[in-house]
């Protein structure tokens, strides 16, 4: 039936969702996109995969012997790790797809590179469609990219046979949806990005990047195994076929591409976060599933006088220096103001909640903060509290802005825009038992609703690579993959109960 989705064929009880079988050649693919300068492999990411659906003793005296347990397929999609939320999308569509890369004529020519890029002769999923829908995973920028990629299928960039129900659900790990300040102490300035300040580590990487891009026509010659980092930068011919000894010099000097819109880096900004917002880029899609997992590192410096935040690991942890630099970071040094710090423009949240998970009931003290901000011009003091000029009192900004995993602040890792009944359910870790899951406002099924996030607090203290992409074999990251594993039936079970003119497939 054309226009319907087709799920596996099911048996077992929906209202428990461990008990549907499904038949193992036929479950939804999960498709693994990275992060900022990141590798999308296998061999980083680890042997996931024997806990998302564990064997367990009922399967080993059955279904395995039947052949009927539970096997899904994980694809590892590479994109651009220093490429714009655009490219990287569109690299994303055709690596799966198959085709040439398309990035448009529009944007490529404001950007200024050329509209094709790689060709893929054959895609990774190439029979993607609404009828056989996929199920998205991103770490850090990795669930942006996802996001970017459904905006750019309801604008019609891939054709009209691209369609939103083509994504079954999106699961993001300590993704910067609205920006992060490590954009900033990397080397964006902060009143004129995405100009990079010369002395800094975003421009030396940018350098890098260039110098390795120079000499990339050389690795067509190697295996993929040994190719560790690849840019993706075909469509800018940066390689020694097309770019002079010169102009290498002068883009390692002052990266161009780095110092451009069209770029990671500034995709990471809460200006270019506050033009994606204004553009209604993350519309939530009454048939996809979404889940964000937060991780945090850090704890209040000063409980009820500070919102500002210290990391609670030791001073030898990888991300020590970046958390507490997030930690206790000024986001009024940046122009023009992010509109995070703006309450009345649902910057800040419309509910509250704690780093917990928690709801909390702020209304009346919210109402007094616009009401005050109505009347003055306020400005932020070191200890994160803003200071009214006019008459002196102090109004706290929410520890979601400092509280961070090292790279991104709690508030950026829970999804787009502000909070709201209809945009997100927060909760705490999520139980085992499948009967006490809180999915769902049904007591029948306790299965997830679609079209709405569902944000889950990752145990404390965690950090940006705590789950993933680097595998640790620890118990945070096992049970992680164990509740992914639950997850991903909980929303296939929830399709076929929910979307009456599914079909399945024999």
């Amino acid at each position: 039936m054309a226009g319907t989705r087709r799920i596996p064929k099911t048996s077992g009880n929906l209202g428990d969702p461990s008990s549907i079988s499904l038949s193992p050649s036929m479950l939804p693919p999960l498709v693994l996109v990275e992060g900022f300068c990141s590798i999308s492999s296998s061999a980083s990411w680890g042997p996931f995969e024997s806990f998302l659906h564990p064997i367990t003793e009922n399967d080993i005296t059955s279904n395995v012997e039947q052949g009927s347990h539970k096997k899904r397929r994980f694809i590892f999609a590479s994109v651009g790790p220093v490429s714009s939320l655009h490219d990287r999308a569109c690299e994303l569509y055709y690596a799966l797809k198959g085709g040439r890369v398309d990035y448009g004529e529009a944007h490529s020519s404001e950007a200024g590179h050329s509209r094709y890029g790689r060709l893929h002769e054959e895609g990774l999923y190439p029979e993607w469609s609404e009828n056989n829908p996929i199920h998205f995973l991103g770490h850090s920028m990795g669930g942006p990219t996802i996001l970017y990629l459904a905006w750019l299928i309801q604008q019609g960039h891939f054709g009209k046979s691209a369609h939103l129900d083509m994504i079954l659900s999106v699961t993001s790990v300590s993704s910067p949806f609205r920006g992060t300040p490590l954009a900033y102490i990397l080397g964006e300035k902060y009143q004129s990005a995405p100009a990079i300040r010369t002395i800094s580590l975003g421009n030396l990487l940018g350098s890098t990047i260039h110098f390795l891009s120079y000499f990339s026509p050389l690795t067509r010659y190697l295996p993929s195994s040994l190719i560790l980092l690849d840019f993706h930068s075909d469509s800018r011919n940066l390689g020694f076929a097309h770019t002079s000894v010169k102009s290498l010099f002068k883009n390692m000097l002052k990266s161009s591409w780095g110092a451009s819109r069209d770029s990671a880096p500034w995709d990471l900004t809460f200006t270019s976060s506050d033009e994606r917002e204004a553009m209604n880029w993350a519309t939530l899609n009454a048939k996809t599933w979404y889940r964000s997992y937060v991780s945090c590192m850090t704890e209040a410096d000063s409980p009820g006088v500070s919102s500002l935040h210290r990391p609670v690991e030791t001073k030898f942890h990888p991300f020590y220096i970046s958390s507490t630099m997030l930690g206790r970071f000024d986001y009024y040094t940046i122009h023009p103001r992010p509109l995070i710090l703006n309450k009345r423009a649902g910057g800040a949240q419309s509910r509250q909640f704690s780093l917990h998970g928690t709801q909390v009931d702020h209304a009346k003290e919210e109402l007094e903060d616009e009401r005050r901000a109505s009347q003055v011009n306020s400005t932020v003091s070191p200890d994160g509290i803003d200071t009214d000029s006019h008459d002196g009192s102090r109004i706290m900004h929410g520890e979601e802005l400092w509280a961070n995993d090292g790279a991104v602040p709690v508030f950026s890792q829970w999804h787009p825009g502000g909070c709201s009944d209809d945009t997100c359910i927060h909760y705490s870790n999520p139980p085992e038992d499948p009967k006490t899951r809180p999915w769902s406002d049904s007591k029948a099924a306790q299965l997830p609703r679609p079209g709405i996030w569902h944000v889950v607090a990752i145990e404390e203290p965690s950090n940006h690579s705590s789950i993933i992409p680097f595998w640790k074999g620890t118990e945070k990251q096992i049970r992680f993959w164990k509740e992914m594993g639950r997850w991903l039936d909980d929303v296939e079970a929830a399709t076929i109960q929910v979307s009456p003119n599914i079909t399945q497939n024999t």
